[in-house]
């Protein structure tokens, strides 16, 4: 099951370095963008890193040379929501976070106490509500009132670095924060259980954890002296009475806040009034003076003297940072949606393991703190230990040398085995041989044969280029896969790998993509599967006066008799797959293709069949299709071992009785009678909601084209078939000027089928006519 609660369903980028406009709609779990160097696939890739930082554009990201101002750049983002309950916690985790006290996980309301909080909600009985029911609490229907009732963040940036979210529902319509914003105030304060014994408790763990760093820092005590200076200081009267008299001077123990505190034991707590309290916390800190003296404690072999001043100043300076919550009372849902929002992790450079790592700090654990600034030469060793299983990196400094090293090592050769091996076919190979000291780790490649013995070792540096790249980015793709929110842009990736590894590359992103999205150019063939075509697109650059431009279309298209290279040939041509094929499906057109590869996720038998389109687009000529299926056929003449059909639509019947009948006798399926294609053999309504779910995510952002649309299928919906369902939807969809894409649907019915969105009832006519012929012995005819 994913991991992932947001997909990126569309983005739209405007005046961003060669881009003017762009959008791509309805991305699958990998989007991979082809195109020839300086067609702006790069630019693609950087709008969508800068989409969600805080920053500015930068000069170097607008048009050059022309008039466009920073507020003129922008990028809109869509994400689907594809869990409104795992999206719920995501939002109350986030507001713990921001949140300065420890809040329940649940509520209890009162009959006294319940109407007051929920306005006019009647208990007749002491009731617990988890945070989701609270929100959703006398709706009558939650899922189109409540949280449930969001289905889409629609995030736009503009040049100037301010990000605007809007949350969507199903028919992307806004839908309202204000009533949610409110229940959220009162869902704080009465998760609060005891406000003025919390607030006693922030404050006395702040002076601690403040205390504890000075010292720690000041003096560099070992992890055994810093065990005995935390022991010993709850029993420095100095240190206590430094605590009692900044416990007083905020007035948290006595004084004109008692009548709010009290009131909080009755649930009554107003938001208002926790501000009241917020605010006096700050303005106390400023009017704190407490007398300078010494704390002293003695730890084994130095004595540590800590001034209270010292303690207090560090100590006020924490409590302005976490006591007081990094949120406005009228904008906490608002605010949490940027922390959530996913964000584009960019990648182009070189990578690698080192073989020695160095303790550069006091501890293992500070050490590769440092090791994962993204700027560090060590940033993969630190990925690596990251990701070990049944390894932490504290177990370097808590573990004896040699349990530590076996400790690690086991985890290595668990990792090369679970993983390394997996996605990397060329050799054998495993992260092996290590040596652990007190100030130093060597790592080394060891070779090992089929047996698993080892056969010589080698530093991570002295291998192939090509395996210093592919092993980085495998322990970085797999680092990534514990990153929730986040989409990965990878940059003309595997440039320095066989095809055989480029393949072994594209295996282990199809895995990772099950829990991140990815984005990535390319122009390696290895680098296309293809049996998903529908993820590519092609990016060119094209003059537009006296600019060029970047534009994106598919790679394919009704005039054309072949699809563009590098796609093209990554899929092979008519040769090739004349050749390298035993079992061919030959279809008309591209959108029968797409269909058909989604049909497999039930009848698994269609996996064994490779689909090819005769034409790359749909609405060929007729006496077209059948010259091409002539071709291929002579073509086919030089092969006894390839087994292959033409499938075509039933209005062909006509046209192939008419031609060398005894050549396609038995090698054509025909779809339906004379009036059908394929599209008219899938459930109507099955495929009509496609079609809505299409077109409503096209025009997220004109209402007036998304009624239109929804008329249509509505008129559609109602009204008896007097021709092709795809004949109606674009006659109908025309004259609202919106075009109609047959093969944009086939992509969408495609990827619903594989994720199993759509019944197998909705395609078992259309499956009937091919088992006839290609289905197991007993379903032929």
């Amino acid at each position: 099951m994913s991991s992932r609660i947001f997909h990126l369903v569309k983005f739209e980028i405007e005046n961003f370095r060669s881009i003017k406009k762009l959008s791509i709609v309805s991305l699958d779990d990998i989007t991979v963008l082809v195109g020839p160097n300086g067609s702006g696939k790069s630019n693609i890739l950087r709008a969508l890193e800068w989409s969600t930082t805080p920053d500015p554009v930068s000069d170097i990201d607008l048009p050059f040379g022309k008039d466009i101002s920073k507020e003129d750049v922008k990028v809109v983002l869509y994400f689907k929501i594809l869990s409104s309950e795992r999206f719920f916690e995501l939002i109350m985790d986030s507001i713990k976070e921001r949140f300065p006290f420890k809040l329940n996980d649940s509520i209890r309301l009162t009959p006294e106490s319940g109407g007051k909080i929920l306005e006019g909600a009647v208990f007749s009985k002491p009731t617990i509500l988890g945070p989701k029911e609270f929100f959703e609490w006398g709706l009558d229907k939650p899922e189109e009132q409540g949280i449930s009732a969001i289905r889409y963040l629609k995030v736009t940036k503009n040049g100037t670095g301010k990000i605007d979210i809007r949350v969507l529902d199903r028919d992307f319509k806004e839908v309202d924060l204000d009533v949610f914003e409110s229940k959220l105030e009162k869902w704080l304060i009465a998760s609060i259980k005891d406000l003025r014994k919390t607030l006693e408790e922030k404050v006395k763990e702040i002076c601690l954890d403040t205390t504890v760093k000075i010292a720690k820092e000041k003096y560099k005590l070992s992890d055994e002296q810093l065990k005995s200076f935390m022991s010993n200081l709850p029993k420095n009267g100095n240190y206590n009475s430094l605590v009692k008299a900044l416990l007083e001077h905020l007035k948290l123990t006595r004084g004109s806040f008692d009548s709010i505190l009290n009131h909080q034991k009755t649930d009554t707590l107003s938001w208002v009034e926790y501000l009241k309290i917020q605010n006096h916390i700050l303005q106390s800190l400023g009017n704190i003076n407490i007398n300078n003296t010494q704390v002293q404690i003695n730890v084994p072999g130095k004595q540590v003297t800590i001034y209270t001043h010292e303690i207090l100043d560090n100590a006020k300076k924490a409590l302005e940072e976490q006591l007081i919550p990094k949120i406005e009372g009228s904008t906490i849902l608002r605010e949490t949606l940027l922390d959530i929002i996913p964000r584009f992790v960019y990648l182009d450079q070189e990578m690698e393991l080192k073989g020695t790592i160095k303790k550069t700090k006091d501890s293992w654990r500070e050490t590769f703190k440092e090791y994962s600034k993204t700027d560090s030469e060590y940033l993969i060793n630190y990925r690596l230990f990251s990701i070990l299983p049944q390894f932490k990196i504290e177990d370097l400094d808590r573990l004896e040398l040699g349990e530590a090293r076996n400790k690690l090592e086991n985890a290595l050769i668990r990792f090369s085995r679970e993983l390394i091996n997996t996605y990397w076919s060329q050799e054998r190979v495993r992260i092996d041989g290590i040596n652990v000291a007190e100030n130093e780790i060597n790592l080394y490649i060891r070779d090992i044969d089929d047996n698993g013995d080892p056969i010589q070792s080698t530093i991570p540096e002295r291998r192939s280029r090509g395996f210093k790249w592919h092993l980085a980015y495998l322990i970085t793709i797999e680092y990534m896969r514990k990153l929730q929110n986040s989409v990965l842009l990878l940059d003309d990736p595997a440039v320095f790998l066989h095809e055989r590894g480029q393949r072994d590359f594209l295996k282990a992103l199809n895995t990772l993509s099950q829990d991140i999205q990815v984005i990535y150019t390319t122009h390696l063939p290895a680098l296309f599967d293809e049996n998903y075509l529908d993820r590519v697109y092609l990016i060119e650059s094209k003059t537009e006066g006296n600019e060029k431009v970047t534009k994106k279309r598919r790679p394919w298209s009704n005039e054309e008799d072949i699809l563009i290279a590098p796609v093209y040939h990554a899929l092979g041509i008519d040769k090739l797959i004349v050749s390298n094929f035993k079992k061919v499906l030959f279809t008309e057109g591209i959108s029968d293709k797409f269909v058909f590869e989604g049909i497999g996720a039930y009848y698994p038998i269609f996996h064994e069949w490779h689909i090819h389109p005769l034409f790359g687009g749909d609405n060929v000529k007729e006496s077209k299709i059948l010259r091409k299926i002539q071709m291929m056929r002579c073509l086919i003449r030089y092969t006894d071992e390839m087994e292959y059909y033409f499938i075509l639509d039933g209005d062909m019947k006509q046209k192939v009785s008419e031609i060398d009948e005894n050549g396609l006798r038995g090698r054509v399926i025909l779809l339906g009678d004379e009036n059908q294609e394929l599209e008219d053999l899938i459930d109507k309504k099955t495929y009509l909601d496609c079609v809505l779910e299409y077109y409503k995510l096209v025009f997220s952002d004109n209402d007036e084209k998304r009624q239109a649309v929804i008329r249509v299928i509505q008129k559609i919906t109602e009204q008896k078939a007097t021709s092709k369902l795809s004949k109606q939807l674009k006659a109908e969809l025309k004259s609202h000027d919106i075009d109609f894409s047959k093969t944009e649907i086939s992509i969408l019915i495609k990827r619903k089928l594989n994720r199993k969105e759509i019944p197998e009832d909705a395609i078992k006519e259309a499956v009937s006519f091919l088992l006839q012929a290609i289905g197991p012995e007993d379903t032929r005819l």
